[in-house]
């Protein structure tokens, strides 16, 4: 310790020995330098023309600032308060010297023999000059230069420069496929910056642009927990986003932002609140003209309206990838918001297409939509794309190549919380385990999944996992008890999906209650829930999202056999049989084959077709 506090003092006495004058000298020479140098990192970085001749119009404008280079050199070789890194200037551009403090001592001493205006002036200048050059570059800037803008801006008591440097260091960073947990970090400081800075003009638009962001780099993450003031974060920072909006006066912000509070409300509480809010920012968009507000309104209330009614969200979808492929404002943006709806859209159409029975269009659209976000690393579409395109392997027999898909996405949260998507892939993976593998290790996966659902728990969500779940105990090895479970869970599921209005988990539920009723020989109870599905499925016009009709069909067709009505028996599955032969037809020959043969509920619907016709048959001989 004393050694340090005698290199400090002769540190001291060394900067003094060269007067502050000339220690101003050399804080004054190297802001000047500066800008000259991150300009040559950028001349560096492309050689075309126009860049060559942007170079050269700022080296003119810096005839004066050029001279300083070699007074830094002088100030290495007379003072010994900076020394030359030549490790550091050609990582600038190849013309660049490089330079360093001798010690951070010396650094900061010169650093605090100014007084605190002066620098947070400096602080700001630099900042401005850096922010210049940077609207300036063709290229990307490194991130690192990006946050240390927003630092210097912060340092400079100019919060709203510093909220602006983050979000477009957030958006830099989300553009390289980053951690999403470091784009989130990022917008919360820059909304930290802007506490307290006002709610209006250019602070709160860029307050509503780092919510939205953040919201986006989160969603994998949201949940419905509430606060003990009964308030849900993500519900807050949506109504705050869409607040910021309206007091910036920026007319599409303000309608842009409109369908995060839907978005979010369908994790949170469920579909019934979010449909509302959803519709109604998409005719806002609609109504606006505004391309942007268009796709991301038109994205999420595209991807939600199928719940209740398939068609009619392929319809908003495709209006919204029109805009997507005709709109410069959309087609060429490198906003990370407007590039996740953008990937989002695509990965919806090609579900829903799926949802819809087109099943060989869908699998080759989600496998372009997953090529394209592996590719740009789309803030946290992956797991989504990749359940996406699972659920459409498995659907048309390829085990394999599912069971393959869901085994990269269940890896990708390893070594960190399960959140509620991983907790859908974890129960997928473990319900093919069961059910298409006949391996009882599966289980362990889906009561991960459940115990991951309950800690993160979400509206769209949770009911998948246990449907999956109830499904894999129905259809693998039970054992004693088995049964009683599953029915607990049927009901906690009804109950549950009555309450959020995910009307999909709820045809599955009451299909599964009529399963489980008619092992347990209740054959008035199985055709009550049996028929209560059926209803629902009729209703939807037969199609609804990760709603499989034929299945629903045939098995409501067996309940009806085993109550002795042929006639209805026989009507039930030869609808879901023409459900079959339509989504056959979607596919190439080779693909048809497999289809038939290696999906489980088409052999059984064709098992139970012949069934049903040899039990007629029978009948009708007795008569005779």
């Amino acid at each position: 310790m004393r050694t340090l506090r005698r290199w400090a003092s002769a540190a001291r006495t060394r900067v003094r020995g060269v007067n502050l004058r000339r220690a101003g000298e050399v804080t004054t020479v190297l802001a000047a330098c500066l800008a000259l140098v991150i300009s040559l990192w950028t001349a560096s970085a492309s050689n075309d023309r126009a860049d060559r001749s942007r170079v050269d119009d700022l080296r003119a404008r810096l005839r004066d600032d050029m001279s300083k280079l070699g007074e830094l050199f002088r100030l290495v070789r007379e003072t010994d308060l900076i020394e030359a890194d030549d490790a550091l200037g050609p990582a600038v551009g190849a013309d660049s010297d490089g330079y360093r403090f001798e010690h951070g001592l010396l650094q900061q001493t010169l650093y605090n023999d100014q007084s605190a205006g002066q620098r947070r002036r400096r602080h700001r200048a630099i900042a401005a000059e850096l922010e210049r050059i940077s609207q300036q570059a063709r290229s990307s800037l490194p991130l690192g230069l990006l946050l240390d803008i927003a630092r210097h801006y912060r340092a400079g008591d100019d919060n709203v420069g510093a909220g602006r440097s983050a979000h477009k260091a957030a958006c830099s960073l989300a553009s390289t496929g980053a951690s999403i947990r470091e784009v989130a970090a990022i917008c919360r400081q820059g909304l930290e910056d802007l506490e307290g800075r006002g709610r209006q003009g250019e602070a709160a638009r860029i307050r509503a642009q780092l919510l939205e962001l953040l919201l986006a780099a989160t969603e994998l993450d949201w949940n419905a927990e509430r606060e003990p003031d009964g308030t849900n974060v993500t519900e807050r920072l949506a109504r705050d986003a869409i607040a910021a909006a309206d007091e910036s006066q920026d007319t599409n912000l303000r309608v842009r932002v409109r369908y995060l509070y839907g978005k979010v409300l369908l994790y949170t509480q469920g579909l019934h609140q979010a449909l509302g809010p959803l519709r109604e920012s998409w005719e806002a968009a609609v109504a606006s003209g505004d391309g942007v507000s268009q796709l991301l309104a038109g994205c999420e209330y595209g991807r939600q309206l199928p719940k209740i009614d398939v068609a009619a969200g392929i319809d908003v979808l495709l209006a919204a990838a029109q805009i997507a492929e005709t709109d410069p404002a959309v087609r060429l943006s490198d906003d990370p918001v407007i590039i996740r709806a953008r990937d989002m859209l695509y990965l919806q159409i090609g579900v829903n297409l799926m949802d819809a029975g087109n099943l060989g269009p869908a699998v080759v659209r989600l496998r372009d939509a997953v090529g394209n976000i592996r590719e740009r690393g789309t803030l946290g579409l992956l797991p989504i794309g990749l359940n996406y395109l699972a659920q459409a392997e498995l659907g048309i027999g390829q085990v394999e190549a599912g069971q393959r898909t869901l085994e990269e996405v269940v890896g990708l949260a390893a070594g960190r919380e399960v959140g509620a998507w991983d907790a859908v892939n974890l129960a997928y993976l473990g319900w093919l385990r069961v059910v298409r593998l006949r391996d009882p290790t599966g289980l362990s996966l889906l009561n991960e999944a459940r115990a991951a659902t309950a800690r993160h728990w979400q509206a769209n969500l949770a009911s998948l996992v246990e449907n999956l779940y109830i499904a894999a105990l129905l259809e693998g090895p039970r054992e004693g008890g088995t049964l009683d479970t599953v029915e607990q869970a049927i009901d906690g599921v009804i109950g549950q999906t009555r309450r959020t209005g995910m009307l999909r988990s709820e045809v599955v539920a009451l299909s599964l209650l009529a399963r489980l009723k008619l092992l347990n020989g209740d054959l008035d109870a199985a055709l009550l829930a049996s028929d209560a599905a059926v209803a629902h499925l009729r209703e939807a016009k037969w199609a609804l999202a990760a709603v499989n009709a034929e299945e629903v069909l045939v098995h409501h067709a067996i309940v009806l056999a085993a109550r002795g009505d042929i006639v209805a028996a026989r009507n039930a599955v030869r609808r879901a049989a023409a459900e079959v032969r339509r989504k056959a037809r979607s596919l190439s020959p080779d693909q048809q084959e497999r289809f038939l043969r290696e999906v489980p509920v088409n052999v059984l619907v064709a098992e139970t077709v012949r069934n049903l016709a040899e039990s007629n048959s029978a009948r009708h001989a007795q008569r005779g």
